[in-house]
């Protein structure tokens, strides 16, 4: 048996299937204390028993408590995190009554994040615990991100994050800690903003001190405040720049351009009697491009893309590229960048 928690991603996105902090805690606390049991990972127990040992804060009376752990559950298995083995589904669950739960691989077979048992073991704050397993969605590069979107995937407010979450675990005494590193301020026509913060969940990797080393002394000043810069269309890139690609996460610029090449933008291989046959364009493709276009690297590229874009979504071609979700490839792209 592996000592760590499988969380999956799409927990953290917005749509059918995110979860709040305190349904999380919940999956977590089941996911941890499962046992094997004829060759099957479940776990037993009872609404009275995960209000007894569960360990985080729930809401309300002891009464309102057990009411809103019940209606987790069956949110967890609605939303097909958790199987519920009972001989009659008709029949309320009760208090008292013995589960067998188990996990469903159904979210978990493909992109999940790791939480280790010591890790989970050390967490009594519901809030806390899903801002953790956020940025560690993200690995070794840490998370770029406002307030505000944190505040819209978990239904806290800006203040309780900001106040009783971030800055109570960005600090050495906190166990586990998380690691702040303030945006850097962008004038962009003559107003400066500041970017959105990134965090780290362990600064001790190689990568992770290789992005320091580099992006610290680029955004921060000898006291650590955070430099002003120029709006990044308007500089010049380096082929040893790092950029931020959805897919790839931190690369260099040289490699953004040999992902241009390897897209499937013009690219085709021949047909019968030398007919072009075009590739089909994936969110990758689409993902490159945007970055592209962000960095304003490549302007040929863009250009051909835009005007590919535009031809694509005429009426007469719709059907035939109706597997281009350009709309949906956007938003994916402003979430994950």
């Amino acid at each position: 048996m592996s000592n760590f928690i499988r969380i999956a991603n799409c927990i953290f996105k917005k749509g059918e299937f995110i979860l709040t902090p305190q349904q999380l805690f919940i999956y977590c606390y089941l996911y941890r204390f499962r046992h094997n049991y004829k060759q099957e990972w479940i776990t037993n127990t009872t609404v009275n028993n995960i209000f007894s040992t569960i360990g985080c804060r729930i809401d309300g009376t002891r009464g309102k408590k057990k009411i809103s752990i019940l209606e987790d559950l069956h949110i967890l298995r609605e939303k097909h995190y958790i199987l519920i083995d009972r001989v009659n589904d008709n029949v309320p669950i009760k208090n008292n009554e013995y589960l067998s739960i188990k996990i469903s691989e159904e979210h978990i077979a493909s992109k999940f994040t790791q939480i280790d048992y010591d890790i989970f073991d050390l967490f009594e704050d519901r809030d806390k615990y899903w801002f953790y397993c956020f940025i560690a969605t993200s690995g070794i590069y840490g998370k770029e991100v406002s307030y505000s979107k944190m505040s819209e995937l978990s239904g806290l407010s800006i203040s309780t994050l900001r106040v009783k979450v971030i800055e109570t675990m960005n600090n050495v005494h906190s166990k586990p800690r998380i690691y702040k590193f303030s945006g850097s301020y962008v004038v962009d026509k003559e107003e400066i903003e500041q970017e959105p913060n990134r965090y780290f969940i362990r600064l001790e990797n190689d990568t992770a001190s290789i992005y320091n080393l580099d992006f610290y002394n680029k955004l921060y000043d000898d006291e650590g405040n955070p430099k002003i810069k120029k709006q990044k269309k308007n500089r010049k890139l380096k082929d040893s720049d790092i950029v931020f690609h959805p897919i790839f996460s931190n690369i260099t610029v040289s490699d953004l351009k040999e992902c241009v090449e390897e897209s499937n933008w013009g690219s085709y291989e021949e047909g019968v009697g030398g007919e072009k046959i075009y590739y089909d364009i994936q969110y990758d493709d689409y993902a490159t491009y945007r970055t592209c276009v962000d960095y304003n690297i490549n302007l040929k590229f863009t250009d051909q893309c835009k005007k590919s874009i535009e031809t694509m979504k005429m009426p007469f071609l719709r059907p035939k590229y109706d597997y281009c979700n350009w709309e949906e490839w956007e938003n994916q792209y402003i979430e994950e960048s």
